[in-house]
């Protein structure tokens, strides 16, 4: 990374209350450690963190395919998983045709297999048939600090 880039990094998980407290945490304690260790070597931590980057009555599709390309553009893919499974995707969401050919086939499989947005994000995430750029995974389950 060259001086003055960004490390992007994509905070995934489901948006129950309990998952709050665990998302405060890694954006307020763990992202401003990270983001001092980078910023020695002038780069800066972006975390793209959608509890509050995307407004309520936002379309759903515009709301998978913005965390589609989100996953696609960062560096660093952090899942936070709890007990509770998150919103299932059961057909296809008005304005499905806006949405690009290669994120319609994990809505697809979304309704398929009866699989949420976090399970998606995280397959998308891990898809080794992106070669664009090589992403680093961190999967964190029912772990209070994480």
């Amino acid at each position: 990374m060259a001086i003055n880039e960004e490390i992007k990094l994509f905070l995934s998980s489901t948006f129950d209350n309990k998952m709050h407290k665990r998302r405060d945490y890694f954006k307020n304690e763990i992202s401003a450690h990270l983001n001092n260790i980078v910023g020695q070597v002038g780069t800066n931590l972006f975390v793209y963190d959608y509890e509050v980057g995307i407004p309520d009555k936002t379309p759903f599709a515009t709301v998978l395919k913005t965390c589609f390309e989100k996953v696609d553009d960062c560096h660093y893919f952090v899942a936070i998983i709890d007990n509770e499974y998150g919103t299932i995707i059961q057909r296809r969401p008005k304005g499905y045709k806006n949405i690009p050919e290669k994120y319609q086939y994990l809505i697809e499989k979304g309704i398929r297999e009866k699989l949420s947005v976090l399970e998606l994000e995280i397959i998308r995430a891990l898809d080794d048939k992106q070669k664009e750029r090589s992403r680093k995974t961190a999967i964190c389950r029912n772990q209070p600090s994480c």
